[in-house]
Order: structure tokens, then sequence, then C-alpha cells
């Protein structure tokens, strides 16, 4: 990926999931605020740009990273498989100011998709964590985790 998505993408993303509605959207992002953010930018749209509801894709699934997937491994270092702790570092407090942000959001959403990102938020604030990608793939390779983690369709 490549960060907060533009509208290009959003776009590209969205019209695949209405082309093929049965096809399963999953978001893989960094265990933080931001990448949270990013999920829900794809699922809801911008909150800046409301107008570009039409690119939205409500049905996108996380996938990843999350708590769980940063603790699995942890109890042997060496192991390829398991989280590098180079990739779990403090949150600063900007993370902590939009964590808190995001709560509310959610809090205030029906969806109740939103529960599971609230745990993962305050998971996240509780153990003052957060993690990137890299922290559970093989040397720059996901293909073992995605084996892992991706639902058997």
């Amino acid at each position: 990926g490549k960060g907060y998505p533009d509208l290009s993408t959003r776009s590209f993303v969205s019209t695949l999931h209405n082309a093929k509605s049965t096809l399963p959207i999953y978001a893989l992002v960094d265990f933080d605020p931001d990448g949270l953010q990013i999920m829900q930018c794809y699922k809801t749209g911008s909150q800046s740009l409301g107008h570009e509801r039409n690119t939205t894709v409500p049905d996108m699934e996380w996938l990843g990273i999350k708590s769980a997937h940063l603790m699995e491994g942890r109890h042997t270092p060496a192991s390829p498989s398991g989280t590098q702790a180079s990739a779990v570092m403090p949150l600063t407090m900007r993370d902590r100011n939009c964590a808190n942000k995001l709560l509310d959001t959610f809090r205030a959403s029906e969806d109740p998709e939103n529960d599971e990102n609230c745990r993962e938020l305050q998971v996240m604030l509780f153990l003052g964590i957060k993690g990137e990608i890299q922290g559970v793939d093989n040397a720059g390779d996901l293909t073992d985790w995605l084996d892992t983690h991706l639902p058997r369709q």
C-alpha cells in the first residue's frame, strides 16, 4: 500500500467490488490509528470529502494487523514466523490522540463492526503499542501469514 488512499485508488477498489460483489475485499493495514483510519477511508469514504461516497466499500473486512497477530510467536524471538520486535513500537502522543478521536467516531456509529475496531483501539491504548505489517512477514514475504489468516473459500 501507499498510506492514505487517493480518490483514484478508492474508486478502483469500489469499482472492483461493485463489479464482483461476491469477491471479498480485505484490508491489511498497520496496527496503529492511521491503519484503522485508512481502512475506514475505504469503507466509509473521506470525512472531508462527503461527496465521494460512491467510492466506498462498506463490506470491506479487516484481515489485520490486529493485536493478536502481533502477539503470535513473541515467545520465540528467533522464529521466522513470529513478530519482529523492531516492528512493535510505542504509541506516540499523536497516536494516542488520534486513537481517542477514532474511538469517539466508532462509538458514535451504528455499525456493529465497529465493536471490534473499538476493542482493538482500546488494546492498543492499554498496551501503548503499535505495529507494522512488516512485523508479521517473513523477510518481506507475507505468503505464509496470508495462507494462515485468509479465510478459505
